[in-house]
């Protein structure tokens, strides 16, 4: 193929000089110069939406728990001095649990979709009759999210959603879903502002302060229980069964003890030099005494393990707990109308610019 020769000052059409650049920027200048009544005029619509949105976002009302967090990490380690004494009972008494509910865990589990329906299924402290999740739906006005094509439900049926039909069991969880979703999303605020702390703050905020109050305290009451109640299941454990064979053990205890008097009362005028006679009474004192001792051992190992509940117990003390009148907070009005100019002016000047690129590719082709 031939090879073909352009001539030095040829140039591309699609090559743009610097100075072409340049001049075209400095276009674009006198062009938004020249516009400026339509900038401001955007900027003054887009106040006026940003004063808006200020009013419509209204007051938010924040309740917020402040609680200190003791939990013994490196559960496995202090319990190996009851590991003897466990393994005995053929008990596991491992750390493992420990290992799964560390303190930091218990962030996530505040945002767990099973606390937070455990929380919206709780009754108001202020009206029995209602659920939180009741109130939850009044205030964002999602109740027709309780209806599909041909299912009606009511939020209370939650409280027995395996006894329902499928469809409400759709309906009900659906909704439960949505709620948990937008409650962790737009609601609840769990923080822990020092690492090395212990201090773990929790804070529920929303436009209804009776709603904001009681899913913060419910929510710390069943998060809190639920953690103590999982960190000691093992150790909790342990002192059932052990509870369990001494208490057995005591019972044939007794029983020994009542059959060494029926046999010795049985034989009031014992033969001296029958030996044979004394044979039934040294066989209950050997049972009792055997029981006796057994006793004492499972005593012991029932006040051990309940050492190793409370080493296992995590101590959770309350600091803080949110009061009515509630902090409230709200969107500043000159705040959003500043933001709101602001916007408008960025928006005006990229409409311009982007109109003065397409009218030049234009005029140019």
């Amino acid at each position: 193929m031939p090879d073909i020769n352009y001539p030095k000052n040829f140039e591309s059409k699609d090559e743009i000089s610097f100075k072409e650049i340049f001049a075209k920027l400095k276009l674009l200048k006198i062009r938004i110069l020249k516009s400026w009544i339509t900038i401001f005029i955007c900027a003054f619509i887009f106040a006026g939406l940003g004063y808006g949105y200020s009013l419509l976002k209204g007051k938010k009302y924040v309740a917020t728990t402040t609680f200190v967090l003791e939990s013994p990490e490196g559960g496995g380690s202090n319990l190996g001095q009851f590991a003897g004494i466990a393994s005995m009972a053929g008990l596991d008494v491992g750390g493992n649990i420990g290992g799964l509910f560390q303190a930091d865990n218990i962030l996530e589990l505040y945002r767990s979709r099973k606390m937070l329906k455990e929380t919206l299924l709780s009754p108001l402290k202020s009206d029995t009759s209602s659920l939180i999740g009741d109130r939850f739906v009044r205030i964002n006005h999602w109740e027709k999210l309780l209806k599909s094509d041909s299912v009606s439900v009511n939020f209370r049926d939650a409280l027995n959603l395996d006894s329902l039909p499928p469809k409400k069991q759709v309906v009900l969880n659906r909704l439960i879903t949505a709620m948990a979703s937008n409650i962790d999303a737009k609601c609840l605020t769990v923080d822990k502002p020092n690492k090395k702390s212990s201090v773990i703050n929790i804070s529920v905020s929303s436009t209804d302060e009776i709603f904001s109050k009681e899913f913060n305290d419910r929510l710390v009451e069943n998060v809190n229980n639920f953690y103590i109640k999982t960190k000691t299941s093992k150790a909790l454990q342990s002192v059932t069964v052990f509870k369990q064979q001494a208490d057995s053990v005591r019972n044939i205890l007794n029983s020994s003890l009542y059959n060494v008097a029926a046999v010795t009362d049985a034989t009031p005028n014992l033969n001296p030099t029958k030996q044979v006679l004394r044979v039934p009474i040294q066989r209950s004192q050997v049972n009792a005494d055997a029981n006796k001792a057994m006793l004492a051992e499972m005593v012991k190992n029932l006040e051990a393990s309940r050492m190793m509940l409370r080493q296992e117990t995590p101590l959770i003390q309350i600091i803080d707990k949110p009061v009515y009148p509630l902090q409230t907070v709200e969107l500043a009005r000159l705040f959003g109308v500043i933001f709101g100019f602001i916007i408008g002016i960025v928006f005006a000047l990229v409409l311009i610019s982007i109109r003065f690129v397409f009218t030049d590719i234009l005029k140019n082709d």
